[in-house]
Parts: structure tokens; C-alpha cells; sequence
């Protein structure tokens, strides 16, 4: 895994840079454990630049999956790091590009972390993480660690969340007004939800373009969810 944030160096490039490596876990033997998390600060030195900043966050020698910076610190040395494997922290936060570290694992399950993604804030405490697991995608304000499954409210004229697999990978998009966390899982596909904070809706037709002749009727079927209390009228059209 790697990240780079930061302020720009000398050549406009990124000044901070996080690497993980790849971890056999705790049952292989080896001589040289993986699960290592490097960082540099100032990538224009080289090579001779680089730390490894591991500390004691990963014991087992889990893979290092994901790295992700909070970009509301310009700095880029907030940052989050997920782990792989059961047992022990998932998801460490380090104020200090890996000088320190907080625990951020919380009530999250033990399971695997996957990928992580910041939704930055005005700053690093009013932010939002999201960590993609192998049962699931969660949720948790950056000010303190308190996890809950990303899925429609009970009032979303939905049910349920992501298939139970793995999600490896995480990203926020805009369509329109609308904000959308977008997720690939492993065999189940492409998913995304809205995260909008105002009312807004969501248009869902499988089939969007029919073949009719004179005198037939056109029949299309979908779903409008409707999120955040939207109450609104729509107005759909065909051309």
C-alpha cells in the first residue's frame, strides 16, 4: 500500500510519502517479518529519507492493506493505516506521519481491513474514515473512533447493506449535488450509496431504453428512493 500528501517539495511533487508492505502473518517463519509501515517526510532526500515507522502497530505481521491521508492537515502527517489478518488492531491513526499512533480500531469487527478512505473535514477532527472490510463497509467520525455499518436508514425504502465479501477497494464521487461512496466487492459486483446530508433522491431503472411501435405501450419499471426526508415531487419524462 502507499500514500503521498503533503506540501509540495522544490519540484511541485509530494513531500510526504507512506509505504506498507506485504506480511506472511504470525504462523510463517521467516527472518525478516513483513507488515512494515515506512514513511518519509521529505521525499526529495531519497532513499536515505525513509523511516520505518511500524512501531508496535502491527505484531503479527499482517499485510499493511491501506493508507490514506487526511488531506484537511496540508502537512499530510495525519493519516490512517489498515491491517490485514484477525486478531489485534485493524486501524491505527498516526498526527505525527507515524512518530505516534492511536488505536482507531474501536467497535469495528475483527476482521480484515481491506481499504480506507477519508472524506476530509475543515480539519482533522470533523472528517469522516471509511474502512472496507471483509464483512463489510464502516463508518466513523476522525475525531474518535465509533463504527457503524454504511447502508440505507431504516426509513430509505431499502433493506440490508453490501453482499457479506470482501471490499477491497473504496471511492467518493459527485453526480451532481449528489455525493457517492462507491464500492467493488469480490464476485458481487459495483455498489455505491449516497452520503448527501440534504434531502435528495435517487432514480434506479435497469432498462432505460425500450423499442415500441405505433399503438404499443411503453412499460418501464424501477425504484426512486428518496433520502434524507425528501417530500418532494418528481417528475419523470421519456423522450
Amino acid at each position: 500500500s502507499i500514500a503521498a500528501g503533503g506540501l509540495p517539495d522544490s519540484n511541485g511533487q509530494s513531500s510526504v510519502i507512506y509505504a506498507g508492505s506485504d506480511g506472511p502473518g504470525p504462523l510463517a517463519s521467516t527472518a525478516l517479518p513483513g507488515g512494515r509501515l515506512w514513511v518519509t517526510t521529505s521525499a526529495e532526500g531519497g532513499p536515505s529519507s525513509w523511516a520505518d515507522r511500524t512501531s508496535a502497530i502491527n505484531p503479527n505481521h499482517f499485510p499493511i492493506s491501506s493508507i490514506a491521508i487526511d488531506a484537511a492537515d496540508p502537512t499530510g502527517k495525519t493519516a490512517y493505516v489498515g491491517i490485514m489478518g484477525f486478531g489485534g488492531p485493524h486501524v491505527w491513526m498516526t498526527p505525527s506521519a507515524g512518530q505516534s499512533w492511536v488505536d482507531f480500531t474501536g467497535n469495528l469487527p475483527d476482521a480484515p481491513v481491506d481499504a480506507l478512505l477519508v472524506d476530509a473535514g475543515v480539519d482533522p477532527l470533523s472528517g469522516i474514515l471509511y474502512a472496507a472490510t471483509d464483512v463489510g463497509v464502516f463508518a466513523t467520525s476522525t475525531a474518535s473512533p465509533g463504527w457503524t455499518e454504511v447502508g440505507p436508514a431504516p426509513n430509505a425504502g431499502q433493506t440490508g447493506y453490501l453482499p457479506d465479501v470482501p471490499v477491497p477497494a473504496l471511492r467518493i464521487f459527485r453526480s451532481g449535488p449528489t455525493k457517492q461512496l462507491r464500492a467493488s466487492t469480490y464476485g458481487r459486483g459495483m455498489w455505491q450509496f449516497p452520503l448527501s446530508t440534504t434531502p435528495d433522491f435517487q432514480v434506479a431503472i435497469p432498462d432505460p431504453a425500450l423499442t415500441v411501435f405505433a399503438s404499443q405501450t411503453a412499460q418501464f419499471s424501477g425504484a426512486l428512493t428518496a433520502f434524507n426526508n425528501y417530500d418532494s415531487a418528481v417528475q419523470l419524462s421519456c423522450t
